[in-house]
């Protein structure tokens, strides 16, 4: 028993400047996700490891917090804050100890046997080592390696899909709370026409047909509001997970105004090809299929190959040394069938690199084209539809003040503005969410 505690001591010790080893290149990995992330989107994701960082970034989350988020800050919190990130980041850890893992050669094995005939005892002891896995130890290291660069790739994107994706519930949550207020806006106006048609029918001044068309108008009306009330509920709640809240975060009334003029970007779709992080995970995916490849043909025919030093002991005889080499005869696996899984996966991946390229110039040529149909749409409501309503309803007050129109006129035309408005709002709204698709798509897609 203190033997073996011995033995568990030791290997204790032996395991902590081997989990050591990875936290620095840890560090270094999440350091180059966050700086990439940080030159595309403009903000730097956190992964706190000690209480020192923890309390650096508390601070950070305390400051954005205290004042309504914008669509950038609101980005930086959900880098800072969101909990579903660092356990991507966590993926870092796992893939630098597997290069780690890689970089070393193979644990040596021991076997020992103690065979007894009468009063004779045979003792074998032998120490054997993986030769096959020491050979191929380079080979295997640069792998692990490539896939250590495509876990970083994978890193970066995650954080950058969740930069879209909250920039992209701001919009949302931003523009459903002003489209509601607008809604409070056309409740009240279906109210007090109801009412005010209540009260003329009860003169006499109209008839019932005009009252009842008022009260469908509230009922159509409130449901409508409910509605817009149920959807700035459940924006603000998509909002809120992203930044890893629940609650205790403000946003502004309104959202930003749109630019005079479109973005115009030459060659984008040459862009999209050298900037998007799902064709450079692909590309070094394929880069270290084609050295997996290599390492398939190099060990085709032998499997297994195995070299050990043996020593024999026995009663009343000199001890027995010398070595072994165990190793697996392809007598029915020639290595065929190895070779042609790896020609194939080989030509999966070189074919699926072709048909992402195609698939991303075809994607960024539609983000693009739905860029520009989404600022022209919301330009033409900002700048045309809503000046003329505001027109008519200038004209409408007039012929009312004059009695050439009467309170149910003016009620229609004022419900008909705010109409227009919500509809400004949204395809308002709507640029924006095209806007931030084309940023995503220009980098990267799901």
């Amino acid at each position: 028993m203190p033997h073996s505690r011995s033995w568990a001591a030791l290997a204790a010790l032996l395991a902590l400047p081997l989990a050591a080893c990875t936290q620095p290149l840890t560090r270094q990995a999440f350091d180059d996700v966050a700086s990439r992330t940080e030159s595309i989107a403009g903000a730097r994701p956190a992964w706190p490891q000690d209480a020192a960082e923890t309390a650096v970034n508390a601070e950070a989350i305390r400051q954005l917090l205290a004042k309504p988020l914008d669509a950038e800050a609101a980005m930086r919190m959900a880098l800072l804050n969101n909990p579903r990130l660092r356990a991507d980041f966590s993926a870092l850890g796992l893939s630098a100890a597997d290069l780690q893992a890689a970089r070393r050669p193979p644990n040596p094995g021991f076997s020992f046997a103690r065979l007894r005939r009468g009063s004779d005892i045979e003792i074998d002891r032998g120490i054997g080592v993986d030769l096959l896995g020491l050979l191929s130890l380079p080979l295997l290291s640069d792998i692990e390696a490539r896939h250590f660069e495509t876990a970083k790739l994978n890193a970066t994107r995650h954080a950058l899909n969740l930069a879209t994706k909250t920039r992209t519930a701001w919009y949302q949550a931003v523009a459903a709370a002003q489209t509601l207020a607008l809604h409070d806006r056309l409740r009240d106006a279906a109210s007090v026409q109801a009412d005010l048609a209540r009260e003329m029918r009860r003169a006499g001044n109209i008839p019932l047909l005009d009252q009842v068309r008022a009260q469908l108008l509230q009922a159509e009306i409130a449901l409508a509001h409910a509605a817009a009330r149920q959807q700035a509920w459940l924006t603000r709640q998509r909002l809120g997970l992203l930044l890893g809240l629940e609650d205790g975060f403000a946003l502004p009334d309104r959202l930003p105004e749109p630019p005079e003029q479109a973005r115009r970007i030459a060659d984008i779709e040459a862009q999209a090809i050298a900037n998007r992080l799902d064709i450079r995970i692909a590309e070094a995916e394929l880069a270290a299929m084609a050295r997996a490849d290599g390492l398939s043909n190099a060990t085709r025919f032998v499997n297994l190959l195995e070299g050990g030093l043996v020593r024999n002991s026995e009663s009343g005889r000199a001890d027995q040394t010398g070595y072994e080499l165990r190793f697996e005869l392809p007598l029915f696996d020639f290595g065929d069938i190895k070779s042609s899984r790896a020609a194939y996966r080989h030509a999966q991946a070189r074919d699926n690199l072709a048909a992402l390229a195609q698939e991303s110039r075809a994607e960024t040529r539609a983000a693009y084209a739905a860029y520009n149909t989404a600022f022209d749409l919301q330009r033409q409501r900002r700048t045309e539809i809503l000046p003329l309503h505001q027109r008519i309803q200038e004209e409408m007050l007039l012929r009312y003040n004059g009695m050439l129109a009467g309170p149910f006129d003016l009620l229609a035309e004022t419900r008909a503005g705010l109409m227009a408005a919500i509809a400004a709002i949204e395809a308002q709204r709507d640029f924006w969410l095209a806007d931030s698709a084309l940023r995503f798509v220009i980098h990267d897609a799901l």
